[in-house]
This record gives C-alpha cells, structure tokens and sequence, in this order.
C-alpha cells in the first residue's frame, strides 16, 4: 500500500511540474512575442500591455492593451486579445505546428473591449478614408445624404461619443468532407452585431505547401451573413 501511495503521490508532483512548466514556458514565449512587437512598432507609435495569461483549457490573452500613434493625440484601447485553443496541450502542439508550416486543425481568436475614441485625430484620419472612398464612389447605389459608406461624421451625429466592439475569429477543419468551417462574430455595444459564417473547400491538408498545389487550391465556398440592428437611433438618423 505505502509502494502504491507514493507511486501515486510521485505521479501527482511530476503531472503538477509538467503543468507548471508548460504554463511558465507559454508565458515567457508569449511576453518575448509581445516585447518584440512593441519593439518593432515603436517605428509608429507606441504599443503597451497590462498583463498575460495563459489557462489549462488552453488559451493565451493579452490584456488591457492600448496603441498610440506618432503624431496622434488619442489611443486604441483593447481589454483582452484571447488565442483560444481545445485544451493545453493543443495549444503547445499548436505553436509547433506553425514552425512547421501548418495552421492548427482548429483555434479561435477574439478581441474583447476594442474601443474607439470619435473625437480623436485617428476617427478623423478615418473619416478623411471615408470621404474619399465615397467621392471615388459616388451615384453608386448611395444612402442617406447620398453616401454609400458611413463613417465617424455619421456616428457623431447620432450622438455617440465612442465605440466599443467585440470581435471573433475561429475555423475548424472537416477532414472528412477536405474543407475548413470559419465562423466570424462581431459585436458594436448599442449599434449592430453580425456574422459571417463560411466554407473553404479543397483542403486536404493543413500545410501551407499543401494548399499551394493547384489540384489543392482553396475554393471559397458557401457563405451566410446575418446582420442584427441594436441601435433604434441609427433607424431614427437614416429615415
């Protein structure tokens, strides 16, 4: 009995270091990827973080993130990047199996709490994007005011004063039917949500030397698109 107890108790402290060593090696990995780039941004503006996390269920976040511009008076503010995988070990399989030139059979990224300032230099850039867009565009099919796309001018007119949005990304891959299912998801507090669902047909393999064959060419596939309206001022401003 005392043979099999510490067999037991052993078994319990090597799983508990492995554990702590996977989840020490995926923080330190993830803050030298993170410290890089803000290295590698301070060429443009300014990158920061709050805080990292990784979990046993196998996700990785980057939390309370905020981006300056050079020349620019206001911020992006992000609560939480999440790269979510099926568990920990997936995760850890994951990262290598992008060293060898394969995306990972199934992930999901979301971006939590991105907010945006209206009354900043960066909206007004934006605007300035929107602008031209709708001159290079205009008497194509316009909306109201005779614009075809809306931008931060519109919005402020509404009475907003910012805007914050929640976005996802995930794909999973059907080897059985040789085809990847994406599923995108985006939320703006008190405007709209929406989501866009869609099939990559042809993919037999997950290695990108795979999809570069031409008998193995990605072919975009069905897609759906549902759009919700959250906002009754927006149907007020366009009647």
């Amino acid at each position: 009995m005392k043979i099999l107890k510490y067999f037991v108790l052993g078994l319990l402290v090597i799983v508990v270091l492995a554990y702590g060593g996977t989840k020490a090696y995926m923080y330190y990995s993830l803050k030298n990827k993170m410290d890089q780039l803000a290295q590698q941004f301070s060429l443009f503006g300014q990158l920061e973080y709050g805080g990292l996390s990784t979990s046993i269920k196998g996700s990785l976040a980057v939390e309370d993130i905020s981006v300056r511009i050079h020349g620019m008076d206001d911020e992006l503010r992000i609560k939480a990047v999440r790269y979510q995988t099926p568990n920990l070990l997936y995760l850890v399989q994951a990262n290598k199996q992008f060293e060898q030139g394969r995306i990972p059979e199934s992930l999901s990224l979301s971006v939590e709490g991105l907010n945006i300032d209206l009354f900043g230099e960066f909206t007004d850039r934006l605007e300035q994007m929107v602008n031209e867009m709708n001159f290079q565009l205009h008497g194509v099919n316009p909306l109201c005011g005779g614009r075809l796309f809306f931008g931060p001018r519109e919005l402020r007119d509404m009475g907003y004063e910012e805007i914050t949005s929640d976005i996802q990304i995930g794909y999973r891959f059907d080897r059985a039917n040789a085809q990847i299912i994406v599923d995108i998801m985006s939320s703006t507090k008190d405007i709209a949500a929406a989501r866009i669902q869609g099939i990559i047909a042809r993919i037999v393999d997950t290695s990108f030397i795979s999809m570069m064959q031409p008998d193995h060419r990605p072919r975009l596939g069905q897609i759906t698109f549902n759009y919700i309206d959250q906002s009754d001022v927006i149907e007020g401003y366009l009647a």
